[in-house]
């Protein structure tokens, strides 16, 4: 009796995992086929590296975005990169320029649905940039101020589909008015 249970235990064993590796081939041979097929018609990918040695500021990347003008938007520890395919130009905070960026920690990036570009920066608050100038207005908390960012620590912003901004920060959600900033 013993015998015979070990032996179906056995059996039933073997042929569920047969099952399951069965099923795995198949789904792995579909999907070859499938990408197979998506590929045909089209170039294979070409990736091509970004450093230091090509002036990338700081390998350390939080964020990366391309604008309405085709730059490459990246944020990085040591400032806010901008690629154009061929050079970069680098975006750092400078004490004696109250236009330029907040941070030289760039945590996050953001287009909006009007092509303006907002930056969050670690622990002194929002930037939004402006392409004629090619500076940085400044939003950041200020105490006793309902209507300031609720904390300088900006993490994610982002647009909904009514075009709010919403900006995340580690004291919270705000919500920016176009208004009056």
């Amino acid at each position: 009796m013993l015998l015979l249970f070990l032996k179906n235990k056995i059996i039933s064993q073997f042929s569920s995992t047969f099952t399951v590796f069965a099923i795995a081939v198949l789904l792995a041979f579909s999907s070859n086929v499938i990408a197979a097929d998506n590929s045909i018609n089209q170039p294979p990918l070409k990736f091509e590296r970004i450093s230091i040695a090509e002036g990338l500021s700081q390998s350390y990347v939080y964020d990366i975005v391309q604008d309405t003008n085709g730059f490459i938007w990246i944020a990085t520890q040591d400032g806010l990169n901008r690629y154009d395919g061929y050079d970069f130009k680098i975006f750092r905070h400078n004490n004696e320029d109250p236009t330029s960026i907040s941070s030289n920690l760039i945590r996050v990036i953001y287009k909006d649905s009007r092509g303006t570009l907002w930056v969050g920066a670690n622990g002194t608050g929002l930037n939004k940039y402006d392409v004629n100038t090619q500076s940085f207005q400044r939003f950041q908390h200020i105490d006793k101020d309902s209507n300031s960012l609720s904390d300088d620590y900006v993490q994610a912003i982002f647009e909904d589909a009514e075009g709010t901004l919403w900006v995340g920060t580690r004291g919270g959600l705000n919500k920016f008015n176009f208004t009056n900033g």
